[in-house]
């Protein structure tokens, strides 16, 4: 059920491209995952950033709950805790800055991600084919429609893996 009503809200933001249908379908995402009783602790901070993201210009402070999610991945992915030294962006929460940050700890997350050849990998790259997408249309100052052709695959796939992985381990385990 949850995967035939993402479907069909993908559909409408595919043809209407309306902010709360896509804010709706985070919101069944966080939904599923409450009713499933896993893991939906990563949706209050997703769902705060696209809030401000869509509806406000409060564009730092989504950022940087972005950067919180990130967080988020990377103990998933078992990384190092020095990762968590980017958080000490907000000492300057310049938008460029903190875009530059977030940047870099995708990045990092994907390398992690794919050296363990763990599930997360596929929303990382999905996550970064949406933020590639929202960089081309800051630079060029057009509405790009393809951010969220990328960006809610990445939530849904991560909200079904969660759920499918019910000891929530790496598909090859750690080397070291």
């Amino acid at each position: 059920m949850f995967l035939l009503w993402e479907c069909i809200l993908y559909g409408f933001i595919m043809i209407y491209d309306l902010s709360w249908i896509k804010y709706l379908s985070i919101i069944v995402c966080f939904g599923w995952l409450v009713s499933k009783r896993k893991e939906y602790g990563i949706f209050c901070f997703i769902l705060v950033a696209d809030y401000l993201l869509l509806w406000s210009e409060m564009y730092e402070i989504g950022i940087y709950l972005f950067m919180v999610v990130q967080c988020f991945y990377h103990m998933k992915l078992n990384g190092s805790s020095y990762f968590y030294l980017f958080m000490f962006a907000i000492v300057y929460p310049h938008l460029y800055f903190l875009g530059i940050v977030y940047a870099v700890m995708t990045l990092l997350n994907i390398i992690l991600a794919f050296s363990k050849q763990h599930w997360l990998l596929i929303t990382l790259v999905l996550l970064a084919m949406c933020d590639l997408c929202i960089v081309i249309q800051f630079l060029i100052q057009m509405n790009i429609p393809y951010i969220w052709w990328f960006y809610l695959p990445s939530q849904v796939w991560y909200t079904k893996m969660v759920l499918s992985n019910k000891e929530r381990t790496i598909v090859k385990e750690d080397q070291r």
